[in-house]
């Protein structure tokens, strides 16, 4: 079944950290974060993660990766493999910066996380338990 869940789990001006899980699909639309690098470091399943050029790598537990900000990528959690577990550091914080510069298209354009450009469906079907 599809959908996700973001739970913040600290914040400072200078960094937030959450937990992300999807029970299937994945941040599917093209983005970049312009001002914000950020680290993605699977706690349980896996995720493929592609760039503008295509896919860069399939990452499973206990594996990451740092997108500096500017840099353009996508990913989706690769189903055979259970829900996706992520747990995701940003800096700076994103929550202290205009909005409209948080997340773009390739086109420059601002693109909301949990909107249907992003293909977001919300996640039901692991309400209330995260971890397997």
């Amino acid at each position: 079944a599809p959908g996700r869940a973001n739970i913040p789990v600290a914040a400072t001006d200078d960094r937030t950290v959450m937990v992300k899980v999807y029970a299937s699909g994945g941040e599917n639309a093209l983005h970049a974060h312009p001002t914000e690098d950020h680290s993605f470091i699977i706690l349980q399943g896996a995720a493929t993660f592609y760039d503008d050029e295509g896919e860069m790598a399939t990452l499973r537990t206990n594996e990451g990766i740092l997108v500096p900000k500017g840099s353009l990528y996508r990913f989706h959690a690769v189903e055979r493999e259970g829900p996706l577990v992520m747990l995701r550091v940003g800096t700076p914080n994103v929550a202290m910066q205009d909005r409209s510069a948080t997340r773009v298209s390739p086109s420059g354009d601002y693109l909301q996380g949990d909107s249907k450009e992003n293909r977001t469906v919300e996640l039901k079907v692991l309400e209330g338990r995260h971890f397997g």
